[in-house]
């Protein structure tokens, strides 16, 4: 082979490559949605046989006649029937004329929408027309029924009916924490919703036994041992846990702990505790260590707790995978400290850019623990004032 040809067969080669790593992420792309599509079209499948939908129809009619107020903003798996609980995640919207279940999202949106027709409809008998939707699909009437109109689910029927939901998904979550965890918490916030203390804090110590290492259950549940029993009880709960996996976040948690107890000066201690551990981390309990950070830094100065604020805000400048995120939040924080150690006035605004750390933004714990709180929340405008 002559030296030209040898040159055209190696450019022609190094264009291959070159052309092969250009398209692989668009390939990458395409078969992604060709696999999803395919997934969905399975689903859509399922969700209009008989057997499926008539189920659905009946027990939806059903909710829409009972007392909404037993009902979520939103539902989940949980509250439908077995045939559909193990299908995607389904979410929905119950209302007394009519209701809503997603089974899609992202860039394909399917499920049912449960009507009442007012017309037909009379004193005694509610007609509901349960229709099957699908993005950029025309609507598809499946089912008409009949339901007389003082049919409804007690309340404790319809409890009944969702904790055994609930503990379907608890059977089939594995062991994991994030999965057991999510589970746990939804089952706790229905059985409050229905003003059940004492079985959600059984759900508590359930999740406890499940995932013993999960700083979420530690927590809670030393903060329910403190309120049954006393607080060196719930104290040795999470203080035990922490010295068998002292870190950055554990350390963060009992912080978080003192400062629901409003014992300050333990928080403060164990916030000082923290900086003594690698805080260069991706991800933590919760979130990465400068969202955890910010939080304890800010509670820290409302408990006028100025030098452990800046040695906890020194940490968090220190810390490089997360770029430049909340670094001038602690800057504005660790410098709000140092103007009150001079006896100077200085009321910093929490980062506009920073969520309050909340780790009972899906549970009710104050109706948990059934006593008041003083705690940062997260509120739907990102920039506020935290004063408590």
């Amino acid at each position: 082979m002559t030296r030209k040809k040898i040159i055209i067969w190696v450019c022609v080669a190094i264009g291959g490559v070159v052309l092969a790593v250009i398209a692989a992420p668009f390939i990458g792309i395409i078969m992604w949605v060709t696999v999803a599509k395919h997934q969905i079209n399975k689903v859509e499948a399922v969700l209009q046989k008989p057997e499926v939908y008539q189920t659905v129809a009946a027990q939806m009619a059903l909710y829409c006649q009972s007392d909404t107020n037993f009902f979520p903003e939103y539902i989940g798996a949980a509250w439908l029937p077995a045939e559909v609980r193990k299908i995607g995640y389904p979410h929905g919207r119950i209302d007394p004329e009519d209701a809503y279940l997603e089974f899609g999202g992202g860039f394909h949106h399917f499920g049912y929408r449960l009507e009442r027709n007012k017309e037909q409809s009379s004193s005694d008998t509610n007609i509901w027309k349960l229709i099957f939707l699908s993005e950029d699909s025309d609507d598809k009437p499946l089912i008409t029924i009949q339901v007389p109109a003082t049919n409804h689910l007690e309340e404790a029927v319809l409890l009944g009916k969702v904790i055994e939901g609930y503990d379907s998904l608890i059977a089939t979550a594995g062991s994991g924490e994030d999965s057991q965890e999510g589970v746990h918490q939804n089952k706790i916030q229905t059985l409050l919703r229905f003003n059940r203390i004492p079985e959600a804090r059984e759900v508590c110590r359930d999740l406890l036994k499940r995932v013993p290492n999960d700083w979420w259950a530690v927590l809670v549940n030393a903060l329910i041992t403190a309120q049954e029993k006393s607080r060196p009880a719930g104290d040795a709960v999470i203080n035990e846990w922490v010295q068998k996996q002292p870190n950055f976040f554990s350390y963060l948690d009992l912080a978080y702990y003192y400062e629901l107890q409003s014992e300050f000066a333990r928080a403060s201690d164990a916030i000082i505790k923290a900086t003594e551990y690698d805080a260069n981390t991706d991800w933590g309990h919760g979130g990465n260590s400068e969202y955890r950070g910010y939080t304890a830094a800010m509670c820290a100065f409302h408990a006028a707790q100025y030098p452990t604020v800046i040695k906890l805000c020194n940490k968090m400048l220190q810390v490089k995978v997360n770029g430049d995120y909340a670094k001038q939040g602690f800057r504005v924080l660790k410098a709000a400290a140092e103007q009150r150690l001079r006896n100077e006035q200085a009321d910093p605004v929490w980062a506009s850019d920073i969520l309050p750390f909340d780790p009972f933004e899906n549970v009710d714990i104050e109706k948990l623990l059934q006593r008041k709180l003083e705690r940062p929340h997260r509120k739907e405008a990102y920039n506020y004032n935290h004063s408590y």
